[in-house]
């Protein structure tokens, strides 16, 4: 699937055009002095560990970072903007398969121009997706036979660890069938690549006109 969109943004105010303001940019676009003192020049980065767990995915380990490019005082575009390119990265996996990996990228004025650039980019997977049905009669509560027998007791309210464990036993179908369970039958398995992309232009230093497009494929 392909994505088009295109917009476009005003800003509320614009002040008085000094010298040494690159010509296509608004003076109100600049720092104030707090964020220029701070402002490193060059690169650096952040970063955080990702930790989650969940009875369905698993137990998983990744991390998030961000790497800054910030450029250097003689930048024309230094004073009027945050960084000059900013990286962000995600990876995580657990131990039952799933997987989240992303790229973003930004550059708010590319190569000391009007331009901004910005893409993300990314793979998702996931073999333990849970489906219930839709609407209200995804919120019923759970019940199982015992043993997953026909016949047997119904235990209703049931916890999911409860009802994973019934639905785990194999019973006969019938004679010449497998001995087959339900313990996955809510299961299914999703996988995703996906793209997005950005560019817009500042024009008249107060007015941004942008498009951008989407691809994602999916699959399971």
């Amino acid at each position: 699937m392909v994505t088009l969109s295109i917009g476009i943004s005003i800003p509320l105010y614009a002040e008085e055009r000094k010298s040494d303001v690159p010509e296509w940019i608004g003076e109100f676009k600049k720092l104030d002095e707090k964020e220029l003192a701070n402002k490193k020049e060059g690169w650096y980065a952040t970063g955080l560990p990702d930790f989650r767990n969940d009875a369905v995915n698993g137990s998983g380990l990744g991390v998030i970072a961000n790497i800054f490019y910030n450029g250097t005082k003689t930048d024309s575009s230094f004073k009027y903007t945050p960084y000059e390119h900013m990286f962000n990265v995600g990876i995580y996996r657990t131990n039952r398969g799933t997987q989240n990996n992303y790229l973003a990228w930004d550059a708010p004025y590319f190569a000391d121009t009007a331009y901004r650039l910005r893409a993300y980019v990314g793979h998702d997977a996931s073999f333990y997706n849970q489906y219930f049905g839709v609407g209200t009669e995804s919120l019923q509560p759970l019940y199982f036979k015992d043993r997953n027998m026909d016949g047997s007791r119904i235990t209703r309210n049931a916890t999911f660890s409860d009802f994973e464990n019934a639905n785990s036993y194999a019973r006969n179908r019938g004679p010449g069938k497998e001995f087959t369970s339900n313990q996955h039958y809510h299961d299914y398995q999703f996988e995703t690549t996906y793209g997005q992309f950005a560019l817009d232009k500042t024009i008249f230093q107060v007015f941004r006109v942008w498009g951008g497009s989407g691809v994602f494929e999916k699959f399971r």
